[in-house]
């Protein structure tokens, strides 16, 4: 089975042969690992490309009926993500209304959020998601889901930890399906924010018991021989015969490969290094395997990086070439010239690429990744009208594309790519339209406002943020969409006509909302970006916040498991700190530093993309009086809140932060008092929200905000 070892956020990366397997182990040389020799572990797996090419198993009674207890695990190597969604296992009806027909499915997300769903009998699906960025792309991950009626829970697992529980609705029963079970597919194929899945899958098992995270943990390092107890069902897709998947437990849930699904080998070599031994044996098998079966592009890709690693790049390079001169799809073609792409940029070599690409175009007319590619080269470069000419030719075909498959989401991510890229505004609106017309998703609002701000069609965008605010939802969406906003408004050029569509949109939020502290935080980064600092400094005044550049910060501290909260990694009851002084943290050492207010939204920011974290902040405020106050305070997850060294408020709820979801009656004393707060993050996002009012929210007037300044 594959371990997961590495984790690269590239779109395409070849690393993947470089992981652990324990299926058929073969020993390429009997010394010592650590002698710079050791094992190549070959395997097979499920192939699947993406055009309705799954594996469907028999009707069977025994899943079927799976009904209290059950756990899914499943190893998962994606090459793509063609949709919002994809299917990894599909166990349910026809979709239904309210979704009352998933007995429990495994979906995978294009930002790499798992999601595990089930519908409890007779009442709609409970589902939990795991965090972005969980499954990367050509990387092989474990997933394994866990629903246990009895106790009421269910659980997600990625890799063997845990990333995300919900209950099950104290519902007694799972939904007893009757459609057969689909690997890579769903029965919900009118659903077109949901594709077929495009990589590899291996060693799917279903089991009538809720596996604990040490059963999970272990799972993930041994081999099953079928007999193990509670297993209902294991397909390992390691026989080749004919179409036929076989059970490989007693229970017969064999199952047959449906259109272009196939079984294909693989080598990953255990992770001791780049082992010259490993790598000329590599190059040995797959060259002759390509000699025998030309036509599976994986084989090449293998070759092509392990000759990479053996620094034989003009063979690596002549690899390439013939790829592009083989009858291979232009789908193939796209994955393997991504391969090239991160070759020589590695290497800085754009140039040396630029004539590759150029030698190329003729070739590559229809494709989109080659010119989403070729302008990435040229925008590496600095060659920016090059760079904006190939993005035209990418716009072009990914167009052709998204008005075949008409999905909202297509024209959404086009929107969003040409917004980004700050090129083709007019087309990017009207993208942007067509999947806000045409689907409901909170990202397409949030898309269509920036294309209207960048058209500088400001009317239009008032419009759509007065009808489709309370359409927002999340409280993270609704920040998201304020700090579009603001960065959209620091290219506008009719800056008066902007400062009056703020002004009405601040007009529209009810006060003390947290509508109405976005809109007027952004109007405040809108003035200080231009110069008009006084007037920044009265709106912000307005909403009670201390602004993250009102803190100091600390951290990250490792938050293992996340049950490291109850542990001072500071003394805590300090009313001053020392910020020459050294701490321990997660990875090395660490001091306080400054906060930073990129952009003025009341969250203060302890972490971008950091999970499993404990951090502090720390500021100072002078109120003239000793008065009552309340401290309006959230954070995600964990927080805590000492006032002059005492314990003010605590909470342990690991949700998204929201905007005064504590009201805290809390008592000043007249001059200087200190603020301590902790965060303890699991996953998702690491910050606090933090404003100081009246008893109905009302900012007070005379305290000052005396933060401590770094050198």
């Amino acid at each position: 089975m594959p371990i997961n070892i590495l984790r690269f956020k590239l779109i395409i990366s070849l690393i993947s042969i470089f992981v652990l397997t324990s299926l058929h182990s073969v020993t390429i040389a009997q010394n010592d690992i650590n002698n710079n020799t050791g094992k190549i572990s070959f395997g097979t797996a499920l192939h699947l490309d993406g055009a309705k090419s799954y594996v469907e198993i028999t009707d069977s009674k025994i899943l079927n009926t799976i009904n209290q207890k059950i756990t899914i695990s499943v190893w998962i190597k994606p090459i793509a993500f063609p949709n919002k969604y994809t299917s990894i296992i599909y166990k349910g009806d026809k979709r239904t209304p309210g979704i009352t027909n998933r007995s429990y499915v495994l979906f995978l997300r294009n930002d790499g959020a798992v999601q595990f769903a089930s519908s409890p009998k007779g009442l709609n699906e409970m589902y939990i998601f795991s965090h972005s960025d969980s499954v990367a792309l050509d990387e092989w991950t474990h997933i394994a889901g866990v629903i246990d009626t009895e106790n009421n829970i269910m659980n997600l697992y990625v890799d063997g930890k845990e990333k995300g529980t919900n209950d099950y609705n104290w519902s007694p029963e799972i939904y007893e399906s009757e459609l057969p079970l689909q690997i890579g597919y769903s029965h919900e194929t009118e659903q077109k924010a949901l594709s077929s899945f495009i990589g590899q899958i291996d060693d799917v098992s279903i089991w009538n018991k809720a596996m604990t995270i040490d059963e999970i943990q272990m799972l993930i390092d041994i081999d099953l021989s079928g007999n193990e107890e509670g297993l209902v069902a294991y397909w390992n897709f390691n026989q080749k015969n004919d179409k036929k998947i076989t059970d490989i437990t007693q229970n017969n849930n064999d199952g047959f490969l449906v259109g272009t699904a196939k079984i294909i080998d693989f080598i990953r070599p255990e992770p001791i290094g780049e082992n010259p031994i490993q790598l000329q044996e590599i190059i040995r098998i797959y060259e002759k395997k390509i000699e025998k079966d030309p036509i599976i592009s994986e084989y090449y890709r293998i070759l092509i990086q392990a000759l990479i690693k053996s620094k034989r790049h003009s063979d690596a390079e002549n690899l390439f070439i013939k790829v592009f001169n083989a009858d291979f799809t232009m789908y193939e073609k796209d994955y393997i010239l991504t391969d090239l792409f991160n070759l020589y940029t590695s290497k800085n070599k754009e140039t040396n690429l630029i004539e590759i690409l150029e030698g190329l175009k003729p070739t590559m007319e229809d494709s989109i990744v080659f010119f989403k590619l070729l302008g990435d080269t040229y925008t590496k470069l600095e060659k920016y009208i090059e760079a904006e000419n190939a993005y035209k030719n990418w716009y072009k075909n990914v167009r052709k594309f998204a008005d075949l498959t008409t999905r909202p989401t297509e024209y959404n991510n086009i929107a969003e790519f040409l917004l980004d890229k700050n090129i083709l505004p007019e087309e990017a609106l009207d993208c942007a339209l067509l999947a806000f017309n045409n689907g409901y998703d909170s990202k397409y609002i949030i898309t269509l406002g920036h294309a209207f701000l960048v058209n500088e069609r400001f009317g239009d965008a008032l419009h759509l943020i007065e009808t489709n605010i309370e359409s927002i939802g999340l409280p993270f969406m609704e920040r998201r969409w304020f700090e579009r906003i603001v960065r959209t408004s620091k290219n506008i050029k009719d800056k008066d006509t902007y400062i009056e569509m703020m002004k009405s949109v601040i007009d529209l939020m009810p006060e003390n909302s947290s509508p109405y502290y976005h809109a007027t935080l952004a109007l405040a980064d809108f003035y200080q970006e231009n110069g008009m600092n006084e007037k920044a400094r009265t709106e912000i005044n307005k909403t009670g916040f201390i602004t993250e550049d009102s803190w100091i910060v600390l951290g990250p501290f490792d938050n293992k498991n996340g049950n490291e909260c109850k542990k001072s990694y500071i003394n805590e009851k300090l009313t001053k700190f020392d910020t020459d002084e050294v701490y321990d943290g997660k990875y090395d050492k660490i001091k306080w530093r400054n906060g930073k207010d990129e952009i003025f939204n009341g969250y203060v920011s302890l972490g971008v993309g950091e999970d499993w974290a404990v951090g502090y902040a720390y500021t100072t405020v002078i109120s003239p009086k000793a008065q009552k106050v309340e401290f309006r305070f959230d954070s995600d997850d964990q927080g805590k809140i000492w006032l002059n060294g005492k314990v003010a408020f605590q909470h342990s709820e690991t949700f998204t932060a929201e905007i005064d979801d504590y009201k805290i009656p809390i008592f000043l004393k007249a001059g200087k008092n200190s603020i301590l707060v902790k965060v303890c993050e699991l996953w998702g996002g690491w910050g606090f929200y933090f404003r100081i009012t009246d008893n109905i929210g009302n900012p007070i007037p005379d305290l000052i905000i005396q933060p401590v300044k770094l050198e």
